[in-house]
C-alpha cells in the first residue's frame, strides 16, 4: 500500500512539472499580416493571434493564404 502511495505522489509531481514547463512562455508574436491563429496546448481551440501574445512549448501557429507572422523565440528557453 505504501508503494502505491509513493508512486502516486511521484506521478502527480511529474504531471505538475510537465505542465509547468509547457506553460512557460518561450516566445511571442511580434508581427502579424493577414489571418493568423494560435492553438494552445491546453485549450485546443484556435484563437486569433495578437501582437505580444505569449507562446508556450507545444502551441501551434497557423496562417491563411497570403498571411504571415513573425515569432520571437527566447534563446534561453
Amino acid at each position: 500500500m505504501k508503494k502505491f502511495l509513493i508512486l502516486g505522489f511521484i506521478l502527480i509531481a511529474l504531471l505538475i512539472f510537465k505542465y509547468t514547463i509547457a506553460l512557460s512562455p518561450v516566445g511571442e508574436v511580434v508581427f502579424i499580416e493577414g489571418n493568423v491563429q494560435v492553438q494552445s496546448i491546453i485549450g485546443k481551440t484556435w484563437k486569433k493571434a495578437e501582437l505580444g501574445m505569449p507562446l508556450n512549448i507545444g502551441d501551434s501557429v497557423r496562417t491563411a493564404r497570403r498571411s504571415k507572422a513573425d515569432i520571437l523565440v527566447d534563446k534561453e528557453n
